[in-house]
C-alpha cells in the first residue's frame, strides 16, 4: 500500500481494498472460466472423435451447440454446466483407472 503525501494517516490513495470471508458461497463455486464454453468444447471434441474434424470450425461448432441447446430446451448456462460435469466425470474415471469414457466411442444410431 502506498500513502499519498499530504493525505491523512491511514488513507490509501488510488487503491481498492477487497477481502473475502472464509467459507463464503463464492469460495465453493468453480471458477466460471472452467464452465463457460464447455458445451462448445465438448461438441467440437465429439465431432472430431466421430471423424467429422474437418467440420470443427468455430462457427459450425457454435451452431451445432446452439441447435442442441434448443432441441434440449436448455439455456446456454445449463448446457455449459452439463458439459462441464460430463468432462469432470470423464477426468475422474480416467484418474481412477477407468478405461471407458462417457464422451468417447461411436454414437449409436437411432432405432426406428
Amino acid at each position: 500500500m502506498q500513502m499519498s503525501p499530504g493525505e491523512p494517516n491511514g488513507h490509501v490513495a488510488n487503491e481498492r481494498l477487497t477481502h473475502s470471508l472464509p467459507g463464503s458461497p463464492a469460495d465453493r463455486r468453480p471458477p466460471s472460466f472452467e464452465v463457460v464454453g464447455s458445451a462448445e468444447s465438448l461438441v467440437g471434441r465429439i465431432l472430431a472423435q466421430q471423424g467429422l474434424g474437418k467440420f470443427c470450425d468455430p462457427d459450425f461448432v457454435r451452431n451445432t451447440s446452439k441447435e442442441m441447446q434448443e432441441a434440449l430446451d436448455m439455456t446456454q448456462e445449463e448446457m455449459d454446466r452439463a458439459a462441464h460435469e460430463l468432462l469432470q466425470h470423464e477426468r475422474q474415471l480416467k484418474s481412477c483407472g477407468g478405461q471407458s469414457s462417457p464422451v468417447e466411442g461411436p454414437i449409436p444410431s437411432p432405432q426406428l
